[in-house]
Parts: C-alpha cells; sequence; structure tokens
C-alpha cells in the first residue's frame, strides 16, 4: 500500500459503518492467505502457516480483510530471511471477549516499542530494508476499536513477534 491510497483508507476507516455478518474465522484467514501469498513458488513453499481451530466472530468483512492482510504481510515480511517461515494462528476465550493471536519468527523489535507500532507513520525498521508506508498498523488498530475490540503486540528481538487482538464474545 503506498503513502496516499493507506492515509486515503485511514480516513475512510473511521468514517465507515461498520456492516457486521457472522465468519468462520479459520475460512477467512485462509482466504486471505491465499490472495497474499507469495506467487513464487518457493518462497510460497518457505512458509508453514498453521492455524488452529478459530471461533466465528462477528466482523465487517471488508474492513477486517484488511486487519488480516496486514497482520499476515508484516508476518511473511518480517521474516523473510528465515528458513522456513512460522506463523501460528490462535484464538482462546477471555472475559466477555475472544482473543486472536498470530505468532511469527521474524525479525521481531525493541519492547519498549510495542506502543509505537499503532501510531502512523511509527517505522522501527528501515525503509530501505522493509518497504511499507507506516500506515497498516495504525488502520488495523482503527479498524478494531471499531468493532469493540483492541490491538497489542509482544516481541524479542531476533525471535520473532505476536500480535494480538480481542473482539467481543456477543459479536
Amino acid at each position: 500500500m503506498n503513502l496516499i491510497e493507506g492515509l486515503l483508507t485511514f480516513s475512510r476507516t473511521g468514517q465507515k459503518q461498520v456492516e457486521k455478518e457472522e465468519v468462520n474465522m479459520k475460512e477467512f484467514i485462509q482466504m486471505v492467505y491465499a490472495s497474499i501469498k507469495p506467487a513464487n513458488q518457493d518462497q510460497a513453499n518457505n512458509i508453514n502457516l498453521v492455524i488452529e481451530t478459530l471461533p466465528h466472530a462477528c466482523i465487517d468483512k471488508k474492513m477486517f480483510n484488511h486487519v488480516i492482510q496486514n497482520l499476515l504481510s508484516n508476518a511473511i515480511k518480517y521474516a523473510a530471511d528465515r528458513n522456513p517461515i512460522n506463523i501460528r494462528w490462535q484464538s482462546w476465550q477471555g472475559d466477555g471477549e475472544v482473543i486472536f493471536a498470530i505468532h511469527d519468527n521474524g525479525i521481531g523489535f525493541e519492547p519498549s516499542k510495542k506502543e509505537e507500532i499503532f501510531k502512523a507513520f511509527q517505522r522501527l525498521h528501515a525503509r530501505t530494508k522493509f518497504e511499507g508506508s507506516g500506515i497498516g498498523l495504525a488502520i488495523t488498530e482503527r479498524i478494531l476499536r471499531k468493532h469493540d475490540g483492541k490491538i497489542w503486540a509482544e516481541s524479542t528481538p531476533g525471535e520473532g513477534s505476536s500480535f494480538y487482538f480481542s473482539l467481543p464474545s456477543n459479536g
């Protein structure tokens, strides 16, 4: 996503009405992954994607496509030098919410930066090494807020990152 597209998406996301429907999250993640997985067969074969059994969720599929696409794309991008790239999705029931998690074995980031990554244009890694506009996680955070959810991350440099998001259990 280039910068102008990102800004337009960020702006529109704040104004758009949420139209929720019940979605099988495992199938939804698989569908989004199929649309973004590398065309190069060697690269695609290097990705070990595990999606555990996930509950259904009430989401706006059009908006949430961005959430899943961004989280998957980042996991692939920041683990590109790993062989294999390991990505695992899981979920569990919280107090009145369902928590989803995506874990990767990428380069990670300093734990002290975990709040910054959700702000527009806050990049932790050089543009020359990793492409992107620095707005994807800000859009993701905004979409989750519109769904009465939240997002947070944990990471260890050199060992990977985990991104978590919650959605209300009752939809």
